[in-house]
């Protein structure tokens, strides 16, 4: 145990505190208590981690990082044309909104679309040990933060949770909406159209496995591929 602490880089006063939370933390288990409000475990670790969250939504530095990486863009209409404020002070005055970037797709965000995302995991908070070095990690310093869209962090969390690339989860993550957007005849339908055949789409899991498979040769390992309906 004292290597994984060390293993976190904490200075010696943050060492002993580790140390100390990690000893006294194995055998506290609230949720056996008489009286206890807690249904069980998992109801404990659940509240947890969700306040931990909340507080690292609030985290100073994780604020700053994302402030300093916001810029203003110019509002335009779908046709490219700037949009006007119509009244009020600035009336006349081209709109603008902040933006950021996505350090992981490259394009430009409304901020609020936007998640700051640690690039080393904080990992599972599911006992007292993994909950002490979840928090340890969640609230990081600046360098290990990195801003990105909602549908690159949605791509982030599922290759970590499954252990994939994030090319993998890409593609995994295109197999389950296109199950979701399609009924299994058009499924099937399309996939018995580029060479699959009635044996390997029989079930759901099938298809989404063979979707899968004919993203990848299609591509390459890019994720740029799609079946689309007829």
């Amino acid at each position: 145990m004292e290597t994984h602490i060390e293993s976190l880089n904490p200075s010696e006063e943050e060492f002993e505190q580790l140390h100390f939370i990690l000893e006294n933390a194995r055998d506290r288990e609230p949720w056996k208590q008489a009286g206890t409000i807690w249904k069980n475990d998992k109801a404990y670790f659940t509240y947890l981690r969700g306040a931990y969250r909340k507080l690292w939504s609030r985290y100073p530095v994780r604020v700053e990082f994302k402030n300093n990486a916001r810029y203003k863009q110019d509002v335009l209409d779908d046709d490219g044309n700037p949009v006007y404020y119509k009244t009020g002070k600035k009336a006349g005055e081209v709109r603008d909104r902040w933006v950021l970037d996505c350090e992981m797709c490259k394009d430009t965000f409304p901020q609020g679309e936007i998640q700051i995302d640690h690039i080393n995991p904080t990992g599972s908070c599911k006992n007292n040990l993994e909950g002490a070095v979840f928090f340890y990690k969640l609230l990081c310093d600046a360098e290990d933060m990195r801003a990105v869209c909602i549908p690159c962090h949605e791509e982030i969390t599922y290759a970590e949770k499954h252990g994939l690339t994030l090319e993998q989860a890409a593609r995994e993550k295109s197999a389950i909406a296109w199950l979701d957007e399609n009924t299994p005849a058009q499924q099937k339908e399309q996939l018995l159209e580029v060479g699959f055949n009635s044996k390997q789409i029989s079930n759901a899991t099938k298809r989404r496995k063979c979707y899968t498979q004919y993203l990848e040769e299609l591509t390459g390992g890019e994720q740029d591929g799609v079946i689309t309906e007829n």
